[in-house]
């Protein structure tokens, strides 16, 4: 077996592009043809490079098997969960080489599509690329399992991104980009997915801009339980160093979620940290803690709020009539982005973004509230952190189904955010919390 980046290379010998069109394999083209309503074909076990996201999101609900329109085949879908497997043991194992996916995205090379990517800056969206990403690890999971029936037995659901890391690379809007992704760990019940975002140079070449780690977790089609997914073969060094990464972070998760500030008291550093700034809001010709002033060149961390709410309607749905996770992360970026560019006053350019957790999925016909604030800020460096919640209009019922992380820099300089209740202070530590260690530093 290839070892992962020899495999991803191998991809493009074996695989025709037809400019305009799909990269084809003839085998995989018979197969997929004489698929009936009565065999299910397993499209995902192929080499086959895709052009674009729209086919990608095609061959994944043709895979599933959902229901392509709101009201089909409830039925069917719960006929499906029977042939889930109850034990990893039942399983095949499986390497990393047989999940490997590689989409083109043709910025340079079509014009329909290099309009759908592009903001009114001239330059990428990046909120689309996270739907396309979404979709992706989506596929990349089924890809990975394997059972004796072919029918996929459960769903594969976003349960958070542990980072997507930009650093100073910027988008070119007119190069095409190469999302690839394929599963580097997995557990009994979660895969974790590595995507990688190429893009190709005026000299053929292609660049690393990303690298971002997806946390899928299977659910019953019938109750929401976890199912089993296959146990993953590590042979070579490179498998083994992804699974090890794949380890860590599962601790680093647990560790986080473990030392949250909604579990426990703030450090004593960081004790220190929100005293000096409370320190700062005071009118030292008054001795009272009541009188506050705002610094000079500050913001209060109230005033930097911009909110949003979507009604989730059935076309905003996912292959099981949830509302589909990159669709989610799309609105929040775009939001987080939006209240950046208000407090900068400039174009912002995104870092990176970390913690996306999805805490409950979000249902078709909820009232989703986005709501962003800026709540670290740094030189020239912000957080901005989006808080989801959906409102049942059945019930009135309030939950939060997802937070987001979104740091943003600019060549201008802007004025700092000022906390001013202890509600706030606990909302800039967990923002520094999420600043990257080396700008602290600064």
């Amino acid at each position: 077996m290839l070892p992962i980046s020899k495999r991803i290379n191998s991809l493009r010998r074996i695989t025709t592009v037809i400019p305009g069109g799909i990269g084809k394999n003839n085998s995989t083209t018979r197969s997929c043809s004489n698929t009936t309503t009565d065999q299910f074909v397993d499209i995902t076990k192929t080499d086959e490079v895709f052009i674009g996201a729209k086919q990608l999101r095609k061959q994944l609900q043709k895979h599933v098997g959902n229901r392509q329109y709101w009201s089909d085949n409830l039925e069917q879908l719960e006929k499906i969960n029977e042939l889930r497997a109850h034990k990893q043991e039942d399983l095949s194992l499986r390497r990393m080489s047989h999940s490997i996916q590689e989409v083109i995205i043709p910025l340079g090379s079509n014009a329909v599509e290099r309009e759908k990517y592009s903001n009114f800056y001239g330059y990428v969206r990046f909120g689309k690329l996270l739907e396309d990403m979404d979709t992706l690890a989506g596929w990349v999971g089924f890809k990975y399992f394997k059972s004796d029936s072919n029918r996929v037995p459960f769903s594969l659901v976003t349960a958070c991104v542990d980072r997507i890391d930009l650093q100073d690379n910027i988008i070119k809007p007119d190069l095409d980009l190469k999302l690839i992704g394929f599963v580097s760990w997995a557990g009994k019940t979660s895969l974790e997915i590595t995507i990688h975002i190429d893009q190709k140079e005026e000299d053929g070449s292609w660049r690393r801009l990303s690298e971002s780690v997806f946390v899928m977790v299977s659910r019953s089609l019938k109750d929401g339980s976890a199912c089993v997914v296959n146990k993953m073969e590590t042979v070579t060094d490179e498998e083994k160093k992804y699974a090890l990464r794949g380890e860590n972070n599962k601790i680093m998760r647990k560790k986080k979620k473990d030392e949250s500030l909604f579990k426990i008291s703030p450090t004593a550093e960081e004790r220190d940290v929100i005293h000096k700034l409370f320190l700062q809001t005071l009118d030292p010709k008054k001795s009272t803690f009541h009188s506050r002033l705002k610094p000079e060149n500050t913001v209060w961390m109230e005033e930097t709020r911009l909110n949003n709410l979507i009604i989730c309607h059935p076309q905003s749905r996912n292959l099981y009539n949830k509302i589909f996770g990159g669709f989610l992360m799309r609105e929040a970026f775009e939001l987080g982005w939006a209240n950046a560019c208000v407090f900068m006053k400039s174009r912002p350019t995104t870092i990176c973004m970390d913690d996306i957790i999805f805490q409950k999925p979000v249902e078709v016909g909820s009232l989703l509230y986005l709501s962003s604030q800026i709540v670290f800020t740094k030189d020239n460096y912000l957080l901005v952190r989006v808080h989801a919640e959906v409102l049942h209009p059945s019930t009135g019922h309030v939950d939060t189904t997802n937070i987001f992380h979104f740091h943003f820099t600019s060549q201008k300089e802007f004025a700092q955010v000022m906390p001013m209740t202890y509600a706030e202070y606990i909302l800039y530590l967990d923002g520094r919390r999420h600043c990257p260690q080396h700008i602290l530093d600064v």
